[in-house]
């Protein structure tokens, strides 16, 4: 099922990939609907230009509601961060939420850093994603909720 996005921000600019090599890209921000969770991602700027339908977007923005729905994901933001070769990385910073509303306590929250590539790994060809031994963005949500609700019973 596709997901449903609006597009944020995008600008044209270049990705670098190593120390000679770098690519045209568009950079582009997008909100998920209907939570709103957003996420960055370099487009190759010959896609961008050849104009929708993007369909990387409709699958990820479905993984990212899935996440919400399946995962315990109450939002998201995107961040960049640097690798260890000094080149930019963007994530989505998820919020992971374990309730104990019903306990008379507040929610607990916590905050997985996944990566893009991750993330479109998983919505556009999951079974390359099991095949790499990479835990899923949704196991990493799950590691998060378990950790949070270890902490309350802790």
């Amino acid at each position: 099922m596709p997901g449903a996005y609006q597009v944020i921000d995008a600008y044209k600019t270049i990705q670098v990939l190593s120390p000679s090599t770098v690519s045209d890209i568009e950079y582009v921000t997008i909100s998920t609907l209907p939570t709103g969770i957003q996420l960055s991602y370099a487009m190759p700027l010959e896609v961008w230009q050849k104009g929708p339908p993007y369909t990387v977007f409709d699958l990820i923005s479905a993984e990212l509601e899935n996440l919400v729905t399946n995962y315990h994901v109450v939002a998201g933001t995107a961040v960049q961060d640097i690798d260890k070769n000094g080149l930019l990385v963007d994530y989505c910073d998820l919020v992971i939420e374990y309730d104990r509303t019903a306990t008379g306590l507040p929610p607990l929250q916590g905050t997985v850093s996944i990566p893009v590539s991750l993330i479109s790994l998983a919505a556009t060809d999951p079974e390359l994603a099991n095949a790499l031994h990479t835990t899923p963005p949704g196991g990493l949500c799950e590691e998060e909720y378990l950790r949070l609700q270890a902490l309350d019973a802790g």
